[in-house]
């Protein structure tokens, strides 16, 4: 029976099919750029112009025993945008989640844009509005990199579909992009809840 890589961890429970893995790894790192078979590589060779990092927020499942785990994920973000950019200038480079990662002026160099799911709802249980506090945290936080004249989104999941317009305004408002769908991840939304709104300034 061939042996696991070591940097490869059980599989997500939360989502079957997916494992946690040591990202600080070179031997990862290697499987996402650096050679042609890398997947990064072959995004570039296959003409797209930028990726949508998901999943940056692994390092939080570290944090308690690395102390290293936050600054490590910054360095995996900062490679993947230098490698990306020797190739193509324009090259862009979205992370999504660990928001407390914008307090890294290296990490906010990095990204061309922010995403964040569950702002407002969901964060600890689904269809429960998240605790004040952790919204205000937050949305200071994005605000870094809105005010940097980078794009923010804000990836919400409504049980309820008659949440969709005062989300979608609350989330305008806060000068963010909202994207409102269902966790399935199964389909489209429906404009104009896609992003399609122009976001306003942020209220004082």
């Amino acid at each position: 029976m061939r042996e696991h890589p070591q940097w490869l961890d059980p599989e997500n429970p939360d989502w079957p099919g997916n494992f946690i893995v040591r990202y600080w790894d070179a031997e990862w790192q290697s499987l996402l750029f650096g050679n042609r078979k890398a997947y990064l590589d072959r995004i570039l060779d296959a003409g797209f112009d930028g990726v949508y990092l998901d999943g940056v927020d692994a390092f939080e499942r570290w944090s308690k025993t690395r102390e290293s785990a936050a600054s490590e994920m910054v360095d995996l973000v900062e490679r993947i945008a230098s490698y990306a950019r020797a190739r193509d200038k324009g090259f862009q480079v979205i992370a999504q989640n660990g928001d407390r990662l914008l307090s890294d002026p290296r990490f906010r160099a990095a990204i061309d844009g922010f995403a964040r799911e569950d702002l407002l709802y969901g964060e600890s249980r689904e269809g429960n509005r998240n605790p004040r506090s952790s919204i205000i945290e937050s949305v200071a936080r994005m605000s870094m990199i809105a005010q940097a004249h980078k794009p923010v989104l804000v990836v919400e999941y409504p049980r309820d579909p008659a949440l969709d317009v005062s989300l979608a305004e609350e989330i305008n408002s806060l000068g963010f992009l909202p994207y409102l769908t269902r966790r399935e991840l199964n389909s489209l939304a429906s404009a104009p809840f896609d992003g399609a709104l122009e976001p306003q300034e942020p209220s004082q």
